[in-house]
């Protein structure tokens, strides 16, 4: 705590008041609860800047850095497991979900939005890993000054020291950039990963949830300033849509006109009366002539009928 008191005074960063001290603790003994040691450390904010700089765009970010690649690469890293996650077993995915199984391609989850999840997981894992890599890098610069320093205090001070002891720390401070980027994309990555959890509930489009997954990231929200942006826009197009019936109404489809009731077949009819009944029985009690139902024959020209002609009278 005392060097970390000495780096922070000789930073002029502003940190933290330390807990007053209890008077039941004592004076001379150490005290039971937590030593000094406690304190929480300072904020450094150029940290806290390469932290944050893949937070404006966390969904389109890149999860690999050209210029951080020399630090955050490291020998046989994707043998040991740095680079994604572990596949899943052919077995587990036979078991779990046959139809992915059968494919010659790569196993993949069955739904959409379980595929995207996983994406996402991914690329989170991916940056984690960056970030360990970049850790092997900043130990071993910090092993080299352990030493260059061990060196210094046992032969004094050398041509040739020095100059490696100050190229060792800024390689190292270099190292630590790369990990809080990393760092950075990996927090990311997983708060867009709950974004996308809750739009599932949701009946959005793709190009609608994208906007919303790439909103900038927010301590005092999950999605941030997207949500007051969506709400004034929303206000705009139905602001619009009302002004637009004043001078350009939209014209009724004729199929809802065919469709609609009438009003006079919506209105109730009134009970039939006595005298009404009557009428009815007595006109179903009529009998029915035979012709009221046959088609009358169609009418064509009349045969012609031959007429005997008579004997001639004898006088």
């Amino acid at each position: 705590m005392r060097i970390l008191a000495q780096a922070v005074a000789s930073l002029g960063l502003e940190w933290s008041k330390q807990p007053a001290h209890n008077r039941l603790d004592g004076y001379f003994l150490p005290g039971e609860r937590a030593s000094p040691a406690s304190r929480p450390a300072h904020f450094l904010p150029e940290l806290h800047e390469e932290v944050a700089k893949s937070w404006n765009a966390p969904f389109s970010a890149r999860m690999r850095s050209s210029v951080s690649l020399a630090f955050s690469a490291v020998d046989d890293a994707k043998n040991r497991g740095y680079h994604s996650l572990p596949p899943v077993e052919e077995a587990i995915a036979a078991h779990l979900c046959p139809p992915s199984a059968g494919r010659c391609a790569k196993l993949a989850l069955p739904s959409k939005a379980c595929r995207m999840t996983s994406t996402l997981l991914g690329h989170a894992f991916s940056a984690a890993g960056q970030a360990a890599s970049a850790l092997h890098t900043m130990s071993s610069q910090q092993i080299f000054q352990a030493d260059l320093l061990r060196k210094l205090d046992e032969n004094g001070p050398d041509a040739i020291c020095v100059p490696n002891l100050r190229s060792a720390t800024d390689l190292a401070l270099r190292a630590t950039k790369s990990a809080a980027q990393a760092i950075g994309r990996s927090m990311a990555s997983l708060t867009v990963t709950e974004r996308h959890l809750w739009l599932t509930l949701s009946e959005m489009s793709e190009s609608e949830r994208a906007a919303f997954l790439d909103a900038p990231l927010s301590p005092s929200g999950l999605f941030g300033t997207s949500v007051k942006d969506f709400a004034e826009r929303f206000a705009e197009v139905q602001k619009a849509s009302q002004a637009m019936k004043h001078f350009l109404p939209k014209r009724s489809s004729s199929a809802a006109g065919r469709t609609k009731p009438s009003a006079q077949s919506s209105q109730p009819q009134p009970p039939p009366t006595a005298a009404t009944s009557q009428r009815r029985q007595a006109r179903s009690a009529r009998p029915r002539s035979r012709s009221s139902g046959r088609r009358p024959a169609p009418r064509g020209p009349r045969p012609r009928i031959a007429v005997k002609p008579e004997a001639p009278k004898l006088s």
